[in-house]
């Protein structure tokens, strides 16, 4: 009977045993089921992120369309009189009279400045009278001649003395009249140089007189631009002096030559100024109606995505969004002109392209909304 015991403990062990392998044989396979159960079961969208397979990306989309377009060049031009001039004395002599006001408009011919007109007067006057002095006795030696009663070359001599003496009375007369400095033309007059009583030299400046209506506006556009509009063309100019207004005129010019080292072209155009409100050195920016294209593709200018020197958009068809390259052409502040890469009528993103990748899956606002935006 003693023997049997242990026999008897030894069963009880291997029971117990074995109970804890079908223990941990069943936690096994829970753990296994729920692991194929995460696997299979559809999952949530935090999940199915984090499994490769991202929701679709919320956009708004506008459609490429198809209007009217003046495509334009736009530059800075700088405003300059059509003739300006700077007034100078042409002889010596002291002013005597400043017969004009500051920045006040005078006409062709008007007297502006005199000078002392005494010297060239005196210097006249004597060459006058010995011109007059030696055309009595060219006259006279002449009749004697004609008898025999004077050599005739005491009478060639008188002839020259006479022409020399006109001479200097036609010189004078022409510094009398350089006395005078009158205005070339009509215009308005700048700030005066000299006070009475100053004694001016040839080339001393006076006073500065520009034609300020019609005014020039002279820009450079470059030279791949310049056979998009000729002579003729409408321009408009702005300035940051007077907000809101525009200055309309036409191109006068082009310039025949291209400047080697910018590769652009200079072009003057001619705007009415008859307010004076323009003023030569102002600054402009310009804009000339280069031609007009009746069916443009355009895009709201969001929509593209610059690059570097390249341009995208991206294209939705059938719900995925596709990364497409264009050449765009004209701007304005609403749409863009798409010249290659896009057709009139396909839907693009407007909205929602940061981060967007080519072939995301995208969930488009309805048109309405996109109209309403």
């Amino acid at each position: 009977m003693a023997s049997s015991q242990p026999d008897h403990e030894t069963t009880r062990q291997g029971a117990a045993a074995a109970g804890s392998g079908r223990l941990l044989a069943i936690l096994l396979a829970l753990v296994l089921a729920g692991l194929a159960a995460w696997y299979v079961w559809p999952a949530s969208g935090n999940q199915r992120a984090e499994r490769g397979a991202p929701p679709p990306t919320p956009v708004v989309l506008a459609t490429a369309e198809s209007v009217r377009l003046v495509r334009e060049v736009r530059g800075l031009g700088n405003v300059l009189a059509t003739s300006s001039v700077m007034l100078a004395a042409e002889i010596t002599g002291r002013v005597t009279a400043l017969s004009f006001e500051e920045g006040a408009e005078v006409t062709e011919g008007e007297i502006l400045v005199t000078l002392d007109p005494g010297p060239a007067e005196a210097e006249l006057r004597a060459a006058q009278a010995e011109a007059a002095e030696l055309e009595q006795q060219l006259s006279r030696s002449s009749r004697l001649a004609r008898g025999g009663f004077a050599a005739r070359g005491d009478v060639a001599d008188l002839r020259q003395r006479l022409a020399g003496a006109e001479a200097r009375s036609a010189a004078a007369e022409s510094r009398l009249s350089q006395s005078r400095i009158a205005a070339p033309f009509a215009g308005r007059l700048g700030l005066k140089q000299v006070s009475v009583g100053a004694l001016v030299q040839p080339g001393t400046p006076l006073v500065a007189l520009d034609a300020v209506d019609p005014i020039e506006l002279h820009f450079a556009v470059p030279e791949q631009e310049i056979g998009r509009f000729a002579a003729g063309a409408a321009v408009r100019a702005t300035s940051s002096a007077m907000p809101g207004r525009d200055f309309v005129g036409q191109v006068q010019v082009i310039a025949p030559r291209v400047d080697p080292a910018l590769r652009t072209v200079t072009v003057v155009a001619r705007l009415p100024n008859e307010d004076r409100r323009l003023r030569p050195g102002m600054l402009m920016q310009v804009t000339v109606a280069a031609e007009v294209v009746e069916q443009a593709v355009t895009v709201p200018p969001r929509a593209v995505v610059m690059q570097g020197p390249e341009h995208f958009v991206f294209r939705v068809v059938d719900g995925i969004a596709h990364r497409t390259q264009v050449r765009i052409g004209q701007r304005t502040p609403q749409r863009m002109e798409i010249l290659d890469g896009l057709l009139a009528g396909t839907p693009v993103v407007l909205e929602g392209l940061q981060g967007l990748q080519d072939g995301a899956r995208v969930d488009a606002a309805a048109p309405a909304a996109v109209a309403q935006r």
